[in-house]
């Protein structure tokens, strides 16, 4: 297996983007966010979107930094 070139994507896949896994992370986070904000804050939905939420927003930020 040859070095990969420094403008040379890493996936074995021609044409797949690198970003995908950050598309997919804000695409489903933004569900989320969409479900805490329709839940009563107060009630046991709210409480289950609020964790998911903030993990989500925490693996985001860990996948683009």
């Amino acid at each position: 297996m040859r070095p990969l070139d420094a403008g040379q994507a890493s996936s074995s896949k021609v044409g797949t983007p690198d970003h995908s896994l950050k598309l997919l992370l804000l695409v489903t986070g933004l569900c989320w966010v969409g479900l805490y904000f329709h839940a009563e804050l107060e009630s046991k939905m709210g409480a289950g979107c609020r964790q998911p939420l903030s993990a989500w927003t925490q693996i985001l930020a860990l996948v683009i930094k």
